[in-house]
């Protein structure tokens, strides 16, 4: 988790639900999003660990370091642990 080091909030600027085309390595649907670093920086990642119908504008979530293989992680989110605000 070096890559996120010291970055305590991220939150969801937008979503969208994939369906087609499948990806190799993601099953379909799933969840595309934009997240804000607290610092202001956004990029495009995946949510994983919550329905499309649960997830909001503003949400905070939390990075999950995703093995891909023995040489890439990819760096995912899911929803905060209960008790993270946002400022």
């Amino acid at each position: 988790a070096r890559l996120m080091r010291g970055i305590t909030i991220v939150a969801v600027s937008s979503f969208v639900v994939v369906h087609h085309p499948p990806m190799p390595g993601f099953e379909i649907p799933y969840l595309v999003a934009l997240v804000e670093l607290e610092e202001g920086i956004r990029f495009v990642t995946n949510l994983l660990d919550i329905a499309s119908d649960q997830v909001t504008i503003v949400m905070p979530v939390e990075l999950v370091i995703t093995p891909v293989d023995d040489d890439v992680l990819l760096p995912l989110f899911k929803p905060a642990t209960v008790g993270r605000q946002l400022a």
